[in-house]
């Protein structure tokens, strides 16, 4: 079966009815537009395709499981698990004709690739349609008025929503330059009218596998991503991360004459609370301890677990007097809360913190943090539980 090529709009002009009978073979596939001609009465005696007049043309409905040779339709018929996308799938589909909209309707929808078929008339509308909800596959007429294909699809592809999603154009001109040069320009695929509809619903399929697979790809590599930068028991970033964050950071103080502070935080007696309460206890203890610090932090901050019980947090912009602040109410936080171990039973632990603000004197990063380490250093033989500061106060 073949898709028509022919455009409705000049064989109005031409003072012939778009909804004259049309119908189309192609190989093993029939497929018939009209209202009372001898195939259409022939096709509905043989039961092949059941036909409806609706506004002085007819239509078809149903599922069209079979050709005229009675081969089954691919995908018509096959398991859920076969069907990239299943019936979550949205096809957006942009033709201003109406008439064609209804043909390539009545071709995809037996392939149960797509739970949801979105028409537009024109590229406006179907913009409109992508920036109001999700879409898995675009099937767009290139020739359209106004905002034709080769206008939308750049605007497609700098949607956040849509800009992965497959663009398929069907074009009534023969030209092999013009379908390079859409493809060079993100089109995934371009199809010359008439096509045949076994092969645009075959194309269909690959492509909405190929996003299905694109789609699962970008989800493991988000995933790896916060597994190489996040701690996985406390939810910290990593020390790679954090060191990161504070070589770019410095950089940017030393730059523009910005304030930049950091803390050095670690558990008093960690070592005695895992030997006391076992190491499990001791990993619930540290994961209370960043969950407090968290939800205390600005966007801009970043905490990472530095080796062990040690925490280091980066803030940017932020004088030694307000970073005292923050470790204060930190470190008075942790000191109240009270942690439960696997078994349920209650323990509390108590924070030492090490506050050292960039000066002139410093030359890189490791500067800072040995400031930081030392005020910490000096708050353990203080007698723990407390906030040392370093550099100007």
């Amino acid at each position: 079966m073949r898709i028509g090529a022919e455009n409705p709009e000049p064989r109005r002009a031409a003072g012939v009815s778009p909804y004259d009978h049309k119908v189309i073979a192609s190989g093993q596939s029939l497929l018939c537009f009209g209202c009372d001609s001898d195939e259409a009465r022939l096709l509905r005696q043989t039961g092949l395709l059941r036909l409806e007049v609706l506004r002085g043309r007819s239509r078809c409905r149903g599922p069209l499981t079979k050709t005229a040779r009675g081969a089954d339709v691919p995908g018509a018929g096959a398991p859920p698990a076969d069907r990239p996308g299943g019936a979550l799938a949205t096809l957006l589909l942009i033709d201003h004709s109406e008439t064609h909209r209804a043909q390539l309707r009545a071709a995809i929808e037996p392939a149960e690739l797509f739970g949801d078929i979105v028409e537009a008339s024109d590229g406006l509308a179907g913009l409109r349609v992508v920036l109001d909800k999700s879409v898995d596959v675009v099937l767009c007429r290139l020739e359209l008025a106004g905002l034709d294909g080769s206008k939308l699809l750049p605007i497609l592809r700098e949607q956040p929503g849509i800009s992965a999603a497959p663009v398929v154009f069907l074009t009534s001109q023969d030209d092999a330059e013009r379908r390079a040069r859409m493809l060079d320009a993100g089109a995934s695929d371009v199809l010359t009218l008439p096509a045949h509809f076994g092969e645009l619903v075959a194309r269909l399929r690959i492509h909405l596998r190929l996003k299905r697979l694109q789609d699962d790809l970008r989800v493991k590599n988000e995933t790896l991503g916060r597994l190489s930068t996040v701690d996985a028991l406390t939810g910290l970033r990593t020390r790679r991360y954090v060191d990161d964050v504070l070589s770019i950071e410095f950089l940017r103080a030393r730059r523009y004459a910005s304030p930049l502070t950091i803390l050095m935080g670690d558990i008093d007696h960690f070592k005695q609370v895992n030997d006391d309460y076992g190491h499990l206890a001791g990993d619930a203890a540290l994961r209370g301890v960043a969950s407090i610090l968290l939800h205390d932090l600005r966007n801009t901050d970043v905490a990472g677990r530095y080796g062990g019980e040690e925490i280091l947090v980066v803030l940017a912009q932020n004088e030694i007097s307000g970073a005292r602040v923050l470790a204060e109410r930190w470190r008075a936080a942790v000191e109240e809360a009270r942690f439960a171990d696997p078994a349920g039973q209650m323990l509390g632990v108590t924070l030492s913190i090490g506050v050292a603000s960039l000066d002139a004197e410093m030359a890189s990063p490791e500067s800072l943090v040995g400031a930081a380490d030392a005020a910490l250093y000096r708050a353990k033989s203080s007698g723990r539980n407390r906030v040392e500061l370093a550099g100007p106060v």
